[in-house]
């Protein structure tokens, strides 16, 4: 596995950053699809639309075009059922 600590310019930074938030948000809307419907109030599935929310967040505060898709995605996905 490669090390990405070393020499990341802002670029890259930010492009591993996304490529991140890409990575929850979709498994968060992998979980969510999955759920029973009686999972709905669990306390854990509350917290997980509540990151998913906070992920598609800071992905709408970048000006990457990547991220914007983020945020589209993750509000579609994690609607609740």
């Amino acid at each position: 596995m490669t090390d990405h600590r070393q020499d990341c310019s802002m670029a890259d930074c930010e492009a591993l950053f996304v490529e991140g938030l890409r990575q929850f948000v979709d498994a968060c809307a992998y979980i969510n699809a999955a759920l029973p419907n009686e999972a709905e109030d669990a306390p854990w599935t509350v917290t997980m639309h509540r990151l998913a929310a906070s992920a598609a967040e800071a992905a709408e505060n970048l000006e990457n075009p990547s991220a914007s898709e983020i945020a589209l995605w993750a509000d579609e996905a994690m609607k609740v059922r």
